[in-house]
């Protein structure tokens, strides 16, 4: 069978991403805090990515084909740097989770699949957030561009060692409605210049439902010999 790993699976687009895995014949193991995933071929693993170090997740290397999706990620803090709002614990949680946790846990897996000759497709999904800068997100952009930079460097060296069946991205896939959404609405003016952008987003229905997000990342990765570049918006890439 396939077998795809999926980091913040507790709700939004990781839990979305193993609803559709799952309604697609591939085992799923879920990482995150909570689980509310009941089906047999899921496998719920609690981890804490802010918990350092992060236990050793065993590798399914038997599959016949192997997804990691690095999607769990902290918006905050959101704020002037420098400012009350913007805390150094904040800073470090922030990092961890969006950039630590996600070159940590790829590290693990691939030492365990040096041997391995199926397919295997490393997600790290970013932001537009990385490739563009918004002020009071330093933090959030400076994560999601190390996230790119990471995912462009590793695919350098795959290419090197003549790895072709491995394949790493780093994904954009716009403006999703879930609770980073509300976090983001819920931000104190003074603290985000852009909070009515957001606000509007919403209120215009511009948001993409997490279902939508999950079927269309589904399919990108189904279809990744297509795709030559690293860095992609999901957005951008068609059906």
């Amino acid at each position: 069978m396939k077998t795809v790993y999926i980091t913040g699976v507790s709700r939004g687009l990781g839990y979305a991403l193993a609803l559709h895995y799952l309604s697609n014949g591939w085992k799923v193991v879920g990482l995150g805090r909570t689980h509310a995933i009941v089906h047999p071929y899921y496998t719920a693993i609690e981890l804490n990515l802010l918990h350092r170090p992060l236990p050793k997740i065993a590798v399914d290397t038997d599959a016949e084909e192997l997804v990691w999706i690095n999607n769990a990620a902290l918006v905050g803090p959101i704020g002037y740097l420098g400012s009350e709002a913007v805390g150094l614990n904040a800073i470090n949680d922030a990092l961890q989770v969006n950039l630590n946790s996600a070159i940590e846990l790829s590290h693990q897996v691939i030492t365990q699949i040096d041997n391995y000759r199926g397919q295997f497709t490393l997600c790290n999904i970013s932001s537009g957030a990385g490739r563009n800068a918004y002020p009071c997100w330093a933090v959030y952009c400076a994560s999601k561009a190390g996230l790119d930079m990471f995912s462009r460097v590793l695919d350098m060296e795959w290419k090197t060692v003549g790895k072709s069946n491995f394949r790493v991205f780093s994904v954009a896939p716009g403006i999703i409605d879930t609770r980073m959404q509300q976090q983001i609405r819920q931000t104190n003016p003074n603290d985000f210049p852009l909070l009515e952008r957001f606000k509007n987003y919403h209120a215009d229905g511009a948001l993409d439902s997490p279902e939508s997000v999950a079927e269309k990342l589904f399919r990108f990765i189904q279809r990744r010999d297509e795709f030559s570049e690293v860095t992609a918006d999901l957005r951008l890439v068609g059906n």
